[in-house]
């Protein structure tokens, strides 16, 4: 079984709209601890968002979140699901290269 990762998500931009991942850890009490948002990652190249606190679907909507591996910017791939736990996202380069 692959341990689960957690990446911290931290703003690139002054307005929050754009992010962009830290290194991984498998220490889920040290992000939820000290990050707002991070992505969790339990298979490889799929992560779903998640928060320490609520957030209004309009405000996580927005989010441009780059690709821990390659940069890219991830792309939705299930709708919105809670209040601390958000989309699920993929990356389509990675996910499309893993395939060749």
């Amino acid at each position: 079984m692959t341990e689960l990762l957690y990446y911290p998500v931290v703003d690139m931009n002054t307005d929050g709209s754009e992010k962009q991942t830290m290194l991984p850890t498998s220490n889920a009490a040290s992000v939820r601890e000290h990050h707002r948002f991070w992505l969790e990652e339990a298979v490889p190249h799929y992560f779903r968002l998640c928060a320490a606190e609520e957030h209004p679907a309009e405000e996580v909507s927005g989010f441009k979140i780059h690709c821990p591996y390659c940069g890219d910017v991830l792309k939705p791939i299930s709708a919105l699901t809670g209040k601390k736990r958000f989309y699920l996202y993929a990356c389509n380069h990675c996910t499309n290269r893993k395939e060749d």
